[in-house]
């Protein structure tokens, strides 16, 4: 995903470093995280995503299981976080809690 073309992606500017992000090979051999790290990569993630950059949302992580909470006004931004958690390494289960307000 790191096209050295792109100018920029939802994920920042061009040279950002998503390997450290999203679930690769290091995972696969069993190198884990900590769920400091999960969070803190969690928050970063939805921070640069345009979907979700403006959500509150309550995160706890243990054992890398993520509970997440809050209200989004549309289902395509919870659709989208939910996403975005999953892919991260490190992250074995998402519990959520999302509500939608209605209109």
């Amino acid at each position: 995903m790191n096209n050295t073309n792109d100018k920029e992606s939802w994920m920042g500017p061009k040279g950002f470093d998503e390997a450290k992000y999203y679930r690769d090979e290091k995972s696969d051999i069993g190198i884990t995280h900590s769920d400091a790290r999960i969070k803190a990569e969690i928050l970063e993630a939805l921070k640069r995503n345009p979907l979700t950059e403006k959500e509150v949302l309550n995160i706890f992580v243990q054992d890398g299981i993520v509970e997440i909470g809050g209200k989004v006004r549309e289902k395509d931004t919870k659709t989208e976080i939910l996403k975005t958690i999953s892919m991260l390494t490190g992250v074995n289960e998402v519990k959520e809690n999302i509500t939608l307000l209605t209109h």
